[in-house]
């Protein structure tokens, strides 16, 4: 009997609507399971039922803001959870929140997109191609879950 991996799962959390739709449709065509919220307090009800593989995380939002929604999930076991901040400001309090709880920057706007699969490549290296081919498959989403099964 085989075993089929689960795809791996996604948190994209922002309240610019256009955003998260943008990140989905990528992230799903690479055979992510996506899940999305508009502000920290839904994501961490979302967390809490089922813990991401993958964060991204804007960093002004309503409720809950980025930075404690990233805290409070590093702190409650999710320091293997790859964590992608976005943001349209680029300051040294971003950057020092993104080395507080390990995560990369990408900033919103045109190069989105490149900045997120860099950081994904960056993290792991068997995505590289799937984070810049738009017509990657399902199986290519259970080689990055077994990539993160392997590194546990």
């Amino acid at each position: 009997m085989s075993t089929i991996a689960s795809p791996p799962r996604l948190l994209i959390v922002d309240d610019d609507p256009s955003t998260i739709r943008f990140l989905s449709n990528r992230f799903a065509h690479l055979g992510f399971e996506v899940e999305s919220a508009t502000d920290g307090l839904s994501a961490l009800a979302m967390a809490g039922r089922r813990a991401p593989d993958l964060l991204i995380t804007d960093v002004r939002m309503p409720k809950v803001d980025g930075p404690a929604l990233a805290r409070t999930l590093v702190r409650n076991g999710g320091e293997r959870m790859l964590t992608i901040v976005i943001s349209g400001y680029d300051d040294p309090q971003v950057r020092a929140f993104c080395r507080e709880v390990n995560a990369t920057f990408a900033k919103k706007g045109p190069t989105l997109w490149a900045e997120v699969a860099a950081s994904l490549t960056a993290a792991f290296p068997a995505v590289a191609a799937r984070g810049t081919e738009p017509g990657a498959s399902r199986a290519q989403g259970q080689r990055f879950t077994q990539h993160r099964a392997a590194t546990r």
